[in-house]
């Protein structure tokens, strides 16, 4: 289901940004996912001091989340055009893949915004974001509701975290590029606490 092998040239081509907090990539996109998580974030004031967000695209949660406050989270993506591009949206930027590696650092919170989807991240890398968070670390992340993304995904299978907390289903944007109906995207947050007896 998922090939991770072209990701990395994929996402250095794919993207345009615009400057009002929307993205364009290759066709137009209305994404409304990073607003909606960060207002989330900061509604249940779940969030500790030392944060990483893996796959940040362009810094549009970090962007939603601080506004014109100073970032305190890292940033991590695969692709170099991201991270140069999301310069002062972060406290720290390094290029990183999740899936070969642990992120060269612990946090007591990941968060992973539209990352967890068709055709980018699936259970393989919940090991390394396992090893990449502190004792009683939290992942929080949004996941595609529909089309059974959490169990074709393996996700349902990982053995790494328990489920702590998940959200109802939201509209989260419209890709006319991935579906000719132009349907709406769905989606849920859920944090994910890391188990201990590993």
């Amino acid at each position: 289901m998922f090939n991770m092998n072209y990701l990395e040239d994929y996402y250095e081509d794919m993207y345009v940004r615009r400057g009002d907090g929307t993205c364009k990539y290759e066709t137009d996109l209305v994404w409304y996912l990073p607003n909606i998580m960060a207002t989330w974030l900061k509604q249940e004031s779940i969030i500790d001091t030392s944060v990483a967000e893996i796959g940040i695209g362009n810094g549009l949660l970090s962007k939603a989340y601080f506004g014109n406050e100073e970032p305190t989270w890292d940033g991590y993506d695969l692709s170099y055009r991201a991270c140069r591009e999301s310069e002062g949206l972060y406290k720290y930027i390094q290029k990183h893949d999740i899936n070969k590696s642990p992120l060269p650092h612990k946090y007591d919170c990941i968060l992973a915004c539209g990352v967890f989807s068709w055709y980018h991240l699936d259970h393989t890398c919940i090991e390394n974001i396992y090893n990449s968070l502190n004792t009683d670390g939290i992942l929080i992340a949004s996941i595609p509701k529909g089309r059974g993304y959490w169990k074709e995904s393996g996700l349902d299978r990982q053995i790494h975290f328990d489920v702590v907390m998940e959200t109802h289903t939201f509209q989260s944007g419209k890709f006319e590029q991935l579906s000719s109906k132009k349907e709406w995207q769905h989606h849920q947050i859920k944090v994910l606490k890391r188990k201990n007896n590993k």
